[in-house]
């Protein structure tokens, strides 16, 4: 077990080694001093260092620890811009959920919120999603130990149906995206996020066998789930509405799909702003 915890954990390394792109969603307030920010860098640095020797040993709650303290460093140096201390506070709620801490975990997906309603507004979608981590968070801990197993495994397990696909093993897609698909609305129900993308990806199978009859409904519903959950300025709901419009069009219903593509590419200018490539490849 402890070696699973720390294979999980050694994955925090890859956050935590690279550079933080500086350019962040906030306004910046009163810059550090050069000197300051060199200071704060070393401590990272020498924090980093210590971490790595700490899950290399197994030592986990020393691990844990030490993250803090990276985060505490992070907070003063990108103080400015609160928006570049979300992938921490991400990889530790996440590290504190695999480790069974649930109330650690919570706060740290708490502070998320509070920084992303301090940017954005209760309103945005990123407060919106953030909110609905922290209910899915809750929603876990209710499961029994090896419940919440099960859906670990399918969500590993469903980032291997694009690729099956692709090596045109549909089959095993099929197969994989359809155990996904029943363990989520068994232990989620049918009303979560998780649960929606799962109908997306067995329609996307279903799609691309020209099964459109069975197809349609699946993207129905996973949009009307993103819709009702994440709200209507979500990238995935934009997704959503744009694989439905990609379904009538190559079924020959371009009434049905214009539409669908209209409102998807005005919800990813709205999202990323008209040069991103998101917004350009929905055009």
């Amino acid at each position: 077990m402890r070696r699973i915890l720390a294979q999980t954990i050694i994955a925090s390394l890859v956050l935590l080694v690279a550079p933080v792109d500086g350019r962040g969603e906030d306004k910046p307030t009163k810059p550090l001093t050069l000197e300051q920010k060199k200071e704060l860098q070393q401590q990272r640095k020498e924090l980093v260092g210590e971490f790595r020797k700490l899950v290399r040993a197994r030592k986990i709650s020393e691990a844990m620890a030490t993250q803090e303290k990276v985060l505490i460093v992070e907070k003063k140096l990108f103080g400015e811009t609160p928006s570049l201390i979300i992938p921490r506070l991400k990889i530790l709620a996440r590290d504190y959920e695999t480790l069974g801490q649930y109330a650690a975990a919570e706060k740290k997906l708490q502070e998320i919120v509070q920084i992303r309603v301090g940017l954005h507004g209760k309103d945005h979608w990123k407060t919106i999603e953030a909110q609905w981590i922290v209910k899915d968070l809750a929603q876990r801990r209710r499961l029994k130990p090896e419940q919440r197993k099960e859906i670990r495994e399918v969500d590993s397990l469903s980032r291997h149906i694009p690729r099956l696909s692709a090596a045109n093993r549909y089959r095993e897609a099929f197969q994989l995206a359809q155990r996904v698909l029943q363990v989520r609305r068994r232990l989620l129900g049918d009303k979560h996020p998780a649960y929606a993308k799962s109908l997306n990806d067995l329609a996307e199978l279903y799609r691309s066998q020209s099964a459109y009859a069975k197809a349609l409904p699946l993207y129905r519903q996973s949009r009307d789930i993103f819709k009702a959950t994440l709200g209507e300025n979500n990238p995935s709901y934009a997704a959503s509405l744009h694989n439905l419009a990609n379904l009538y069009r190559e079924q020959g219903k371009y009434a049905n799909a214009l539409p669908l593509y209209q409102q998807a590419r005005d919800i990813h200018k709205a999202v990323f702003g008209e040069k991103h490539s998101t917004y350009a490849t929905s055009l």
